[in-house]
């Protein structure tokens, strides 16, 4: 077996116990960024582990999020054959990879418990229109869960995009406004406080512009 190949499959074997039910495009772009396999490499041996069922692949029932074409996400786990392989040749993977794989997932782990606390999808309607949903949990509550009609495909994904990009300041001028206090900066102060302060517990925060040579597989 081709051994660049063994070991980008122990890589990506590595980044899914390490970020479990991650999605596939997110996996993809973890191992590229690696640099120790180009995209066909990982194709392959993303499709070998499959085969081999040492990586389950599957579309979760009442999936929320979607991709560009509106389809649910397809999210990857690791099988307990699959970590029972990456136990025992964990050593393989290169030292540089490993460094790098530490940071980066502990980074995206970061960024998904974002993306879980925060909100933004948009569907077509059967008026031609769009339909928003916004919506932001503060680990303890859901403070805010909107539904907007717009007129087209653009401005929905405008408005996703803001929320999403700035979650905490929108959250504070939406409140603003709703009860008129939308000129008063001590208002804003004083709720982004409270916000940022609400709970100290470790969660994302909200504002923040992944020898011998012996046979692997």
């Amino acid at each position: 077996m081709n051994s660049n190949l063994a070991i980008s499959k122990l890589i990506l074997l590595k980044i899914v116990k390490q970020i479990p039910s991650i999605t596939s495009n997110q996996l993809t772009n973890l191992a590229l960024e690696t640099l120790y396999m180009d995209y066909f490499t990982m194709i392959q041996a993303f499709g070998e582990l499959q085969r081999d069922h040492l990586l389950l692949t599957a579309v979760r029932k009442d999936e929320p999020e979607t991709d560009a074409a509106g389809k649910p996400l397809e999210r990857c786990d690791i099988s307990a054959q699959g970590e029972q392989i990456l136990k025992t040749l964990d050593h393989k993977i290169p030292l540089h990879v490993k460094t790098y794989l530490l940071q980066a997932t502990s980074s995206k782990r970061k960024d998904i418990r974002r993306e879980h606390d925060i909100r933004a999808e948009y569907a077509p309607d059967a008026n031609g229109h769009y339909i928003v949903y916004l919506s932001q949990h503060d680990g303890v509550h859901e403070i805010i869960d909107l539904k907007l009609i717009l007129p087209d495909k653009q401005l929905a994904s405008r408005v996703c995009r803001q929320w999403k990009n700035q979650p905490g300041s929108t959250y504070v001028k939406l409140l603003a406004l709703l009860t008129g206090e939308n000129n008063r900066l001590p208002l804003e102060s004083t709720l982004l406080h409270a916000e940022r302060s609400n709970d100290n517990t470790d969660k994302p925060d909200l504002d923040e512009p992944y020898e011998e040579q012996q046979r692997m597989f």
